[in-house]
């Protein structure tokens, strides 16, 4: 195999750590380095998605995107992950909850992301009091 081109990053990792990775990798017929690669790029495509360079629909279509096998290996019972995946369509509130609470997203990170997908005049997919948009728990 020739050599890459590509930059190359050096990490320790603890002992427990490197055989959970190996037996990850193992399972999922990859080397480790090819596992940490995905777990990499997974990681980005998140950061990306809830630290837009532009607000609206297609960062969550990014997330949803990134993590779209794990999201239909769960069964969430969405219809239309695909094109939400895409940004063809907008994802309900029921929607959003059922796929930041898969991914783990809450707190301030959930509330950020629900402000990005859904305007601020879109009250049919959340809640408003005070003037303020409820986030979806």
């Amino acid at each position: 195999m020739p050599p890459t081109k590509r930059p190359k990053i050096s990490i320790y990792v603890t002992d427990e750590q490197k055989a959970i990775l190996e037996e990850w990798a193992s399972k999922e017929t990859r080397s480790v380095s090819n596992l940490v690669n995905h777990l990499i790029e997974q990681g980005i495509s998140r950061y990306q998605s809830l630290n837009p360079k532009q607000g609206g629909i297609i960062p969550f279509a990014e997330l949803v995107r990134a993590n779209l096998q794990q999201l239909k290996l769960s069964n969430l019972g969405i219809k239309n992950l695909d094109a939400i995946a895409t940004g063809k369509k907008k994802p309900s509130r029921a929607e959003f909850c059922a796929i930041t609470s898969k991914l783990k997203i809450s707190g301030s990170e959930k509330e950020d992301l629900f402000q990005k997908v859904f305007d601020k005049a879109d009250t049919t997919d959340s809640e408003v009091t005070d003037g303020r948009t409820e986030v979806p728990h």
